[in-house]
């Protein structure tokens, strides 16, 4: 299914709080971001839309592995359009909310 497909998961991360600043903890959903096999980032996104990446990580177009070698490919938005697309038959996408500082990038990995 598609949560193990992009092997989604849950995990309580701290965000400021919007009016005092304060950090809280929050649930949230993480999706992680790979390079090949490597894990190379995380974004945690928790109900209040609160967005969180690893501190130092990699900054990669989300699902960039199921670009290898394909002619054509469906760029999204994020990561939540990118599982969407998935689950109705399009495998290949990826999510991408600056595609400009990517593009380059995508058809280096299409051409391969």
């Amino acid at each position: 299914d598609t949560i193990s497909h992009f092997m989604l998961f849950e995990k309580v991360q701290k965000f400021p709080d919007k009016v005092s600043g304060e950090w809280v903890s929050k649930k949230c959903i993480a999706f992680p971001y790979f390079r090949g096999t490597s894990l190379v980032n995380v974004q945690y996104r928790s109900r209040d839309k609160d967005f969180r990446l690893e501190k130092d990580a990699e900054l990669i177009m989300y699902n960039l592995n199921s670009l290898n070698g394909v002619k054509r490919c469906i760029i999204t938005e994020g990561q939540i359009d990118c599982a969407t697309v998935y689950e109705i038959g399009f495998g290949n996408s990826s999510g991408a909310k600056k595609l400009e500082a990517y593009g380059q990038e995508v058809l280096r990995i299409c051409q391969s």
